[in-house]
């Protein structure tokens, strides 16, 4: 392990760490995505699976702490529960548009109900 003499070089060595875990996870949830929707999966089987929920809206927004977004998403049919999920807070959480599959932007979950799922923006 390499030896780091002040804690800022540590840091920018951890923070490239989380950054390429981050990049891989990102490209494995939009490959496993894309295969799903080219093996015409239904929206329901695509949630089954854990890590998709499908037919969210943002029902809220708010600026929180450093001046990042936190968007509160829930179903369209706004009093439906959420199905099974593996979010909890702190999972990565890739926002896209329904129709393209193209990423929006990337998140955390910082925060759930059954019924939403809160996730924090830069």
């Amino acid at each position: 392990m390499q030896n780091y003499r002040d804690s800022e070089a540590y840091f920018e060595r951890w923070s490239w760490f989380l950054k390429l875990e981050s990049d891989a996870e990102r490209e494995r949830l939009a490959s496993r995505r894309a295969t799903r929707k080219a093996r015409g999966m239904s929206d329901r089987s695509m949630e089954a699976q854990g890590d998709t929920l499908m037919h969210m809206v943002i029902a809220d927004d708010r600026t929180g702490l450093g001046g990042r977004t936190i968007i509160n998403f829930v179903k369209r049919e706004q009093k439906q529960i959420l199905p099974w999920n593996r979010f909890r807070v702190g999972s990565p959480v890739v926002a896209s548009d329904e129709q393209t599959l193209m990423d929006v932007a990337n998140g955390l979950v910082c925060g759930r109900t059954s019924s939403s799922i809160e996730v924090v923006f830069d």
